[in-house]
């Protein structure tokens, strides 16, 4: 059986960890968000990093601006970026769930059975999130518990069934468990949502194991 080559171990850009407050009182400030939200999601990362530090200059404790910088440090590597944006939003709000998400994270599973309770807490606390399940499937990816991992990104999808990122950790989970048709399904399905919408995996590695599956299969 040929394998895929995706790094499930390595922290996976999630649109899903920036966020758009409804509630923002100035119009010029949304605007600037919403605009770096859009450079972000058609690859200008740059553009993005500039709008978003731009709304940090008049509204330091802009939460949108902090979930951005911190999602596109993630995306560059940038650990330390990523923690401290984290960190200042959880002294705003120690309930923030997406800024706990993000250090769980970016913790690198150390401790998996910290993390996995530490998630499973998040999701009784805050219900269901699709980020969370994301997060939870991603541990157990890590720890090759694939059922469970399989599960955790049904949830993930099921919660949202736009993001390409679920989808395709969904067809690898699918796939590890040997259920081939309905992987080639949502290998396929994950290129095709990636076509409006970013997405973070290896295009090449995908589009080998859906001809490496459809023999299999045929």
């Amino acid at each position: 059986e040929a394998s895929i080559n995706f790094p499930l171990e390595d922290i996976r850009p999630d649109t899903s960890l920036i966020q758009i407050s409804k509630n923002e009182s100035s119009k010029k400030v949304n605007a600037i968000v919403k605009e770096a939200f859009k450079a972000y999601n058609d690859g200008y990362i740059l553009s993005a990093k500039s709008l978003y530090q731009d709304v940090l200059k008049d509204r330091p404790d802009n939460r949108d601006a902090h979930l951005g910088l911190a999602a596109i440090a993630i995306s560059e590597g940038d650990r330390v970026t990523a923690y401290d944006n984290y960190v200042y939003l959880l002294g705003l709000d120690p309930t923030d769930a997406l800024a706990l998400n993000g250090l769980i994270v970016l913790s690198n599973n150390a401790d998996p059975v910290s993390d996995e309770s530490a998630i499973k807490t998040l999701i009784r606390r805050e219900g269901d999130l699709p980020y969370l399940y994301f997060s939870l499937g991603n541990l157990y990816a890590k720890q090759k518990r694939w059922a469970e991992a399989q599960q955790a990104f049904f949830d993930a999808y099921r919660l949202d069934t736009s993001n390409p990122d679920y989808v395709v950790n969904l067809a690898i989970s699918l796939d590890r468990i040997g259920q081939y048709d309905n992987a080639l399904d949502f290998y396929k399905t994950a290129l095709d949502l990636s076509k409006n919408t970013k997405a973070s995996f290896d295009f090449r590695a995908v589009n080998n194991r859906i001809n490496t599956l459809a023999n299999i299969i045929n």
